[in-house]
């Protein structure tokens, strides 16, 4: 039930929860049970803590999480100084002097909360410590945390009783409105319009979050009778994860000139869905500046990580005139110095694509927001991650979308891949020669830069022409019983007792087999020229396929165009620009493994060989050959050649290095976790 809690009141439900870990019956208002021993414990730990032990307040809830409790509920604590850094520059002075309101829409164990009163204590010293208090509004769905941040509060307020405007509710059943301040029914929180939102939202991924229910409120924005964001032409993507819900919400709270500090994923800088959510912002803020970090930013959880500050506004010419900046700290910094590196970084001359600047263990990528709006491809993590000539070069003309001379897409999705792939030996050893394709399970299979038959002892199950011929003879009507009838008749017992097998294991009854009209049935299979893995780690292989080889749905493969020739364009697929390439476009979660989604393959920028002269192309084939020869020279005469012929002023040496650079950073940021800012 949503309700203002005060700190007496808080008390009294922490108390509660106390009771409720020594044993005692549960409370009414708590909303799930706290019968599970491992949660009594923590509630005890937490409330041991808050009696004074040693262990910081911050994290006395968060340390009691399991890894399974937090990924559940997308808790990860934020590291003081990054919540420093965003309320310092969310926070402003208001022209007519009046205490900014703060919005915290996920108080967790309180840091945003208890960084934002400090924020107005440092502009407003003069008001009791009782009114600013007022003026910063907590919300959160669990009702221990948020005990924690009113323990914490008036500790820091020095004040024992005071009234807290911390809510137990749901931040999507919260309203905005047009005071300044909140008013709680039984039913509802109006929370009202505020100056600043800060926090860290919840990191829950969208298959565990109730879209139809997060995604209720896009229908405010946009015209009388029309709700473009929510179902029209600018909809959000239904795969957004929660923390983007939480962002378009919290849009409704703010004024125009008010200011959004938050802690997010970076996946909204290279995913598919972080398309729609970056034209939302585009279409309502003024992005000031998104900056990203040398090495995670959480130390118990494998995600990256980027701080967004951006500012409601309603005119269009300032949204697009504002210059963005990309800041990626290096090194440890304080927050004096972030902050001072935004506001240093200035305005962008009306003629200039991009400005790079360097300096106090800062890059500082800046590039007018109209350019991000306008551009066709949304991904926008280079800016953050690349070097400044790969910005610049996948801008340039002289590359081409990998897919516009290839078809590019994941290799078969068989649905039961116990079943399909059949080894040399086991229950399908004597499945004829003629329903087998050698194939490859995954790029591990492979040790070279080109695959044959002799270097794989899988096969996948291919019975599409014999399927294909029995339909001729027998039409569509109940066409899996011919097949089967017919494999009797032919004297392909194995496979047909290999079929019932798989069907006693209930692999038929899986979806995507259950959808063929044969389920065992894979269609029409054609090999690629190419294969192209979906993860690397510092080694890069592009496999060529001249035997025809299959692969499963965890290799993404290419068919090349008749226009162009294959030799060459795999060459141009091997060399460090591509490597560097792959960089730029592909993704790291965590971990330091890169992962290029079959879509981002598409969409890679890679120089077309299609433009190269005849001469330029036979000598790029030929090096090919010589590389997957074993030529160890192979490599860099192909760097060489395409550097020379779409001639973007990069020498080879300069762009091994650039490579090298990205990969170093990228391992480097899976396995290190440290504070990138610290408080002066």
């Amino acid at each position: 039930m949503p309700d203002r809690q005060s700190a007496s009141a808080l008390a009294t439900r922490f108390e509660a929860l106390v009771a409720a870990a020594d044993g005692n019956a549960r409370p009414d208002w708590l909303a799930q049970a706290t019968t599970d021993s491992d949660v009594r414990a923590r509630l005890a730990d937490v409330a041991a803590v808050l009696e004074g032990d040693d262990e910081p307040a911050a994290t006395a809830y968060q340390t009691r999480l399991s890894a399974e409790e937090r990924a559940a509920g997308g808790h990860f604590t934020t590291d003081p100084a990054l919540a420093t850094a965003l309320s310092r520059w969310a926070i402003q002075p208001r022209a007519d002097d009046a205490c900014p309101r703060v919005l915290d829409p996920a108080t967790g164990s309180g840091v945003f909360t208890l960084v934002a009163h400090d924020r107005l204590a440092a502009i407003a010293p003069d008001r009791p410590p009782a009114d600013r208090l007022e003026q910063v509004v907590g919300i959160d769905a669990d009702p221990i945390p948020l005990a924690v941040t009113a323990h914490r509060l008036l500790a820091a307020a020095d004040a024992e009783t005071a009234s807290l405007e911390l809510y137990e509710a749901n931040f999507f059943d919260v309203a905005p409105g047009p005071a300044r301040s909140c008013t709680a029914t039984a039913a509802e929180v109006s929370a009202g319009q505020f100056d600043a939102v800060v926090g860290n939202p919840p990191y829950v991924r969208q298959e565990h979050t109730d879209i139809d229910r997060a995604r209720e409120h896009l229908g405010a924005f946009g015209p009388a009778g029309r709700t473009p964001y929510r179902d029209g032409d600018r909809a959000l993507s239904r795969r957004s994860d929660a923390y983007v819900y939480f962002v378009t919400h919290a849009t409704r709270f703010l004024r125009d000139g008010g200011r959004l500090g938050v802690v997010l994923p970076a996946k909204w800088l290279t995913t598919r869905y972080g398309e729609s959510f970056q034209r939302f912002l585009f279409d309502h803020y003024r992005v000031v500046a998104v900056v990203g970090f040398g090495a995670r930013a959480f130390d118990d959880a494998l995600i990256d990580t980027v701080l967004l500050m951006a500012e409601r506004c309603d005119s269009r010419a300032a949204r697009r005139a504002t210059p963005v900046r990309f800041c990626r700290l290096d090194e440890q910094v304080s927050v004096a110095t972030l902050l001072s590196t935004i506001e240093a970084a200035g305005s962008l001359a009306a003629d200039s694509s991009m400005a790079v600047r360097h300096g106090d263990g800062i890059r500082t990528v800046t590039v007018h927001q109209r350019a991000l709006a306008d551009a066709d491809a949304s991904k926008h993590m280079p800016y953050l991650d690349a070097p400044a000539p790969f910005i610049r070069l996948l801008a340039d003309d002289a590359l081409t979308p990998l897919g516009a001379f290839t078809t590019v897409h994941r290799g078969v999705m068989t649905g039961a891949n116990d079943f399909f792939f059949l080894g040399a030996d086991g229950r399908a050893a004597d499945v004829a020669d003629r329903f087998r394709t050698p194939a490859i399970k995954s790029i591990r299979d492979v040790d070279e830069r080109v695959v044959g038959v002799g270097d794989t002892d899988r096969s996948l199950l291919d019975v599409h022409d014999y399927v294909t011929t029995v339909r001729a003879e027998h039409g569509r009507d109940d066409l899996e019983a011919a097949v089967l009838d017919a494999l009797a008749r032919d004297g392909y017992d194995a496979l047909r007792d290999y079929v019932e097998w798989g069907e006693r294991q209930g692999f038929h009854e899986r979806s995507s087999c259950a959808s063929r009209s044969v389920w065992f049935d894979l269609g029409d299979l054609t090999a690629p020229a190419v294969f192209v893995p979906k993860f690397f780690d510092e080694r890069v292989l592009v496999v060529a396929n001249p035997d025809g080889l299959l692969a499963s749905n965890a290799v993404d493969c290419l068919w090349v165009d008749d226009a162009v020739d294959a030799r060459t364009l795999l060459g141009v697929l091997n060399t460090t620009l591509t490597k560097g390439l792959l960089e730029c476009w592909g993704r790291s979660e965590g971990g330091g493994a890169l992962q290029v989604m079959t879509y981002e393959l598409e969409t890679l920028r890679v120089p077309d060989p299609r433009s190269f002269s005849p001469a330029t192309s036979e000598a790029i084939a030929a090096a090919t050959d010589a590389l997957l020869a074993g030529d160890r020279d192979a490599a860099r005469r192909l760097d060489r050649l395409v550097l020379d012929a779409i001639d973007v002023g990069l020498s080879v040496a300069r762009c091994r290095e650039l490579r090298e650079e990205m990969v170093r950073r990228r391992v480097r940021t899976g396995e290190q976790a440290v504070p990138p800012l610290v408080e002066e």
